[in-house]
């Protein structure tokens, strides 16, 4: 018959102890050593629960070192052993074995040069633990981005072309991604989908470089157009080179501001006892709704004004929408008396940018 004996214990001691079946008795011994405190500074990060070490990403050819202390808590020497590294990319030029007075603690360092574009990993024994090492090395960054807007003024419901080039002829062929992302400036909504590439119609479109060249492709071309929506806000482009490493800042931002509403198409029409406004476009700010009427007999001549606020009304609108700020609007005046002699009608709309009027619209 099999059984088994289960030792536990926190202070660093001997211990024994007497086993009795039968008959037969048995010595136990026991020993719990201390175990030594691993530190290490920036840049590397870690140990994490796991035990793991990372040291980041660096170029290839290059070289990291990353300085590790082991402290000793306890109230006698402690000797470390063995104390040494494995791993392709890794290397240490300390000693196997380390004596380290009590309180006290010792430093050595660990060099990770990693030989190509590719993850590495190997390994870390101090005492009976062991601690794993991971790094990535990536290829020699590209020369800085230059970045060529046609204009930077940019203003919502437009589009504009975005080209990239090298600051020097890149050594390498290299191929990744250009990113774009839209922060609104209102919290009226999170984001507007028209901001986009027209050419994939989504907000990711491919890089390419070729060696010796400082013209960058996107998506196959010279340049690519982008839409601003309909929203006022932050529209950030970045680069992403894949495998290679980038000089200087992948990303650069324009920002269309807030505008009063811009106006696509209005009309007017006139019905039975009733005159229609039909108005379309859009506001950048989702803040419109106080709007005037003035309305003209067939001379031109005031017939009344009056002023409205549909801020509600907007305000619910609104809160559906994923693609922007356009909007579609038409409005119903119902008249008393004759409506032919109802010749025209001046509109304004406001939002928290400023106002704008409609031509005079003249009902047929």
């Amino acid at each position: 018959m099999d059984f088994f004996v289960r030792f536990s214990a926190t202070p660093v001691t001997s211990y024994s102890a007497t086993l009795q079946v039968n008959t037969l008795s048995a010595i136990l011994l026991a020993t719990v050593v201390p175990a030594p405190t691993l530190t290490v500074a920036a840049p590397c990060t870690g140990p994490d629960s796991n035990g793991a070490i990372s040291f980041g990403r660096i170029s290839q050819g290059t070289q990291q070192a990353c300085t590790f202390s082991i402290l000793n808590p306890f109230l006698q020497p402690l000797t470390v052993s063995p104390l040494t590294v494995s791993g392709a990319a890794f290397s240490t030029s300390s000693a196997s074995a380390v004596t380290i007075a009590a309180g006290q603690s010792a430093s050595f360092t660990i060099q990770f040069t990693p030989a190509t574009a590719s993850s590495f990993s190997g390994t870390l024994s101090v005492g009976p633990r062991t601690y794993a090492l991971a790094g990535t090395g990536f290829l020699a960054p590209l020369p800085a981005l230059i970045w060529t807007f046609d204009t930077t003024a940019i203003s919502s419901g437009e589009q504009h072309a975005l080209s990239l080039q090298l600051s020097a002829p890149s050594t390498v062929a290299a191929a990744g991604s250009v990113t774009l992302t839209f922060l609104p400036a209102t919290s009226a909504v999170i984001n507007d989908s028209a901001v986009q590439f027209v050419a994939t119609s989504k907000r990711v479109a491919s890089f390419a470089v070729s060696a010796g060249s400082t013209a960058i492709t996107l998506n196959a071309q010279p340049n690519i157009v982008f839409s601003t929506g309909t929203t006022a806000g932050t529209l950030t482009f970045t680069v992403d080179p894949g495998i290679f490493g980038l000089s200087g800042s992948p990303s650069t931002s324009l920002t269309t501001v807030a505008a009063p509403i811009s106006l696509a198409s209005s009309g007017a029409t006139s019905r039975a006892n009733q005159l229609d406004v039909v108005i379309s476009g859009f506001d950048n700010t989702y803040s419109m709704g106080a709007m005037s009427f003035t309305f003209f007999d067939r001379n031109g001549g005031s017939i009344a004004g009056f002023p409205a606020d549909f801020t509600a009304d907007f305000h619910a609108f609104f809160q559906n929408q994923a693609a922007g700020s356009s909007f579609l609007m038409r409005l119903t005046f119902g008249v008393t008396g004759d409506v032919s002699k109802v010749g025209a009608v001046d509109v304004a709309l406001s939002n928290s940018a400023g106002t704008v009027r409609t031509p005079r619209l003249n009902f047929p």
